[in-house]
């Protein structure tokens, strides 16, 4: 039997994959004993040459309103292992951690226009208690003052920190476990902020369907109705709706962090989620742990949640550069677009408590400069137990730091490094034309990048201006 290989990837020494594959598997296989594992492809007659993948991924994915599960993957193969790395095992989210995060600072006063300074941080061994820690954005690089929303989008890391930084870590790690994350397992320290905790993809889904459903915590389960060999019924539980006895956040919180992550979908690391399946109701973020051992997306619409994870059982690098939009999302996006055929586009509306205020969400108490306006524009040498008073302008928070020498802030600013803490965006070319000043190369890397055109579908995140 000649079995065609014209829809087989090759492997390519230099370069990833290849396309072009001999056309007969009798052209691979010469030799008496050699063997290949073949399955059945999309038509009639159709056969493929497979592998055995040695990296693993799962996916999960529930209703947010019930905790019902709708699809449970916890491998390749439960043949081949019986362990449910869905509900097992516990691993580092990296950046799709950030959410909990920003959720915990909008109690505090944040809000998505809070301007927050991406630029180097160094924390000594009197800070942390052990080694020196300086921390890196994926490509190295820094790009300046920016807002919470925007911090998300594009998955600065020194965003994150600033904000943990303000609001503590001990009252994240407080917050966080209103999502049903276990505080033992994301020990207060600033690290968190990156997802250096553990978490299992189960959890991450649930802590992202209380996004999804208004602030309610949900159980996920996966049996409803038990029924005997003549069909007579056993055990039947329906699930119950959002109460307010199981509310984990103000419906608020959920309704603002959820614009910020569809503001992610839209125009940051997972542009392609709303690109591709051509929805504006969806959210979710990406992660990546360091040397990409982890890679993750979860994201939801409001009526369902999903969660993709893809590593090896024994933690080792997935490939240089690899990332969780790179490897994880194109498998949720996959899975939504068959999960949500049909499914009409949700317009969100908004909660008591909130104010649109130039096409942006505010806490009515934070409204109109009345929360915090920004967060490490100056670095002050002088440690502060409370932030400046509140002035027309909003709390500017100052960050007791050690602030870097000039030249070193004024070289990382320029080179940056190649380490990464969690890699969610791609790499900027560090190019510049010639007689082009560097601070006008600056300049035009901070600046905001324009909205995009509209595509001919509405935002129900963001009403038209009246």
């Amino acid at each position: 039997t000649n079995i065609l290989l014209s829809s087989t990837c090759w492997r390519n020494d230099h370069n990833g994959f290849s396309h072009q594959s001999p056309e007969l598997l009798q052209v691979v296989l010469n030799l008496r004993g050699d063997v290949a594992r073949i399955r059945a492809g999309d038509t009639e007659g159709e056969w493929k040459i497979d592998q055995l993948p040695r990296a693993q991924a799962t996916l999960v994915s529930l209703e947010p309103d019930t905790g019902a599960l709708v699809a449970l993957i916890g491998g390749y193969s439960f043949a081949g292992n019986k362990f449910n790395r869905a509900t097992q095992a516990r691993r580092q989210p990296g950046s799709s951690f950030k959410p909990f995060v920003y959720s915990a600072a909008l109690e505090k006063g944040f809000s998505p226009t809070t301007v927050i300074n991406d630029t180097p941080l160094f924390f000594d061994s009197s800070v942390t208690g052990g080694q020196p820690w300086e921390p890196k954005n994926y490509e190295g690089g820094f790009e300046g003052p920016m807002t919470m929303k925007r911090g998300l989008a594009r998955s600065r890391n020194m965003i994150s920190i600033r904000i943990l930084q303000t609001i503590t870590p001990q009252y994240g790690q407080e917050w966080v476990t209103r999502f049903g994350f276990d505080a033992d397992k994301h020990p207060p320290y600033l690290t968190m902020a990156l997802g250096a905790g553990a978490v299992t993809p189960m959890q991450l889904a649930s802590g992202f369907a209380v996004f999804a459903n208004g602030g309610y915590r949900v159980s996920p389960f996966l049996i409803t109705r038990v029924t005997d060999h003549t069909g007579k019924v056993l055990v039947e539980s329906q699930p119950a709706g959002p109460s307010e006895a199981n509310r984990a956040i103000d419906a608020r919180n959920a309704f603002i962090t959820g614009t910020m992550l569809n503001e992610v979908a839209r125009s940051g690391t997972a542009a392609k989620a709303q690109a591709l399946l051509k929805r504006p109701d969806i959210g979710g973020k990406t992660g990546t742990t360091n040397d990409s051992i982890d890679t993750w997306f979860v994201g939801f619409q409001p009526t369902l949640a999903a969660a993709v994870w893809m590593g090896y059982d024994t933690p080792k690098k997935l490939g240089d550069r690899e990332t969780g939009g790179g490897l994880s999302l194109p498998i949720w996006i996959d899975f939504m677009s068959y999960a949500l055929k049909g499914v009409p586009v949700t317009e969100y509306t908004a909660p008591e408590g909130v104010v649109n205020v130039n096409g942006e969400w505010y806490y009515d108490e934070y409204a109109r400069g009345a929360g915090i306006s920004s967060v490490g524009m100056q670095q002050s040498s002088e440690s502060s137990d409370s932030p400046a008073p509140a002035s027309e302008a909003g709390i500017q928070v100052l960050l007791p730091l050690r602030p870097l020498p000039a030249w070193q802030a004024r070289h990382r600013l320029r080179h940056g490094s190649r380490a990464c803490q969690s890699p969610d965006t791609p790499a900027r070319p560090a190019t510049r034309l010639a007689g082009t000043p560097r601070a006008s190369l600056r300049a035009r890397r901070i600046a905001p990048r324009p909205r995009a055109a509209s595509s001919g579908w509405s935002d129900p995140w963001h009403p038209p201006a009246a």
